[in-house]
């Protein structure tokens, strides 16, 4: 997966530029001084990165910690179809501890299949949440959206394109090769 673009309208999120090209560490505010929205933004990148870095030093970086067990394996008798049930796992990945619930997967026994977690993201707006909006009842800015969340979890794909994926397992020709 590829992560959110924040760096651009209408986030300007510079932060990760910022520590690798200017050396920036952090975001300090001046009275009298207007905060931008970027610098907010900015501010929550900042800590985030420092803390994926710390992760990534303290226990290698991305990885299963626990989990991915095979429970079963079936083919669907009106279909054909045939599934792999992987079990729950949990995931450290950058800065997160994930849960990823068991699922069954569909897999078509023919060539090398790979079975990925996957880290997924998702820009959560009042749109699609309504408690992002403002609950001051009685001010002018009750009702007013609010900031947007950044939601994050992992799941099991099959055959993925994304370079950070964490590789459960592969198939060649229906038989189990790598677990």
């Amino acid at each position: 997966m590829t992560d959110l673009i924040k760096n651009i309208y209408p986030f300007f999120d510079k932060a990760k530029d910022y520590r690798e090209k200017k050396s920036y560490q952090d975001i300090i505010f001046s009275p009298g001084r207007t905060v931008q929205q970027r610098e907010l933004n900015e501010l929550g990148s900042f800590q985030y990165e420092r803390l994926k870095d710390f992760v990534k030093n303290q226990f290698g970086g991305n990885k299963i910690i626990s989990g991915t067990n095979i429970i079963g394996m079936e083919k669907e008798r009106l279909t054909d179809k045939q599934f792999i049930h992987f079990g729950e796992a949990k995931v450290l990945y950058d800065a997160d501890f994930y849960v990823v619930p068991a699922i069954k997967i569909e897999y078509f026994g023919e060539g090398e299949e790979k079975f990925y977690l996957e880290r997924k993201e998702l820009i959560i707006t009042e749109l699609e949440d309504s408690s992002l909006k403002d609950p001051t009842i009685g001010y002018n800015n009750y009702g007013d959206p609010g900031a947007f969340r950044i939601k994050r979890w992992m799941e099991y794909v099959r055959n993925s394109e994304d370079q950070n994926a964490l590789l459960v397992m592969i198939m060649v020709n229906g038989k189990i090769t790598y677990k």
